[in-house]
């Protein structure tokens, strides 16, 4: 559970990142914490690293609602390769809720 001032915080430097402002290097190691650790955050920071990487989508397209609905897919990092990538290494990379499934 996070606090109003934490979930506060993590908002501001998230929407800041998606924004393409400056983000300091302790402020992505607290949101990496938070994310690897509580699901919420993470999907905040997929979801704000989707609008970085691709600005915001109309919600009209199926990118948007992709991005709306903060759907896995939408960048190349969320693909499997079978003949190129090996599973575990592929996992390796999610947050640890996601690892202990």
């Amino acid at each position: 559970m996070l606090s109003t001032n934490t979930r506060l915080k993590l908002q501001e430097i998230l929407t800041r990142l998606s924004k393409n402002e400056l983000v300091s290097l302790d402020e992505r190691i607290l949101i990496q914490k938070y994310a690897d650790r509580n699901s919420t955050v993470w999907h905040w920071l997929r979801k704000a690293r989707s609008i970085q990487a691709m600005g915001h989508l109309d919600q009209q397209s199926v990118g948007g609602f992709m991005q709306q609905m903060n759907l896995p897919g939408q960048t190349t990092e969320d693909h499997f390769n079978g003949s190129q990538d090996d599973l575990g290494e592929w996992f390796q990379g999610s947050p640890q809720w996601v690892r202990r499934s």
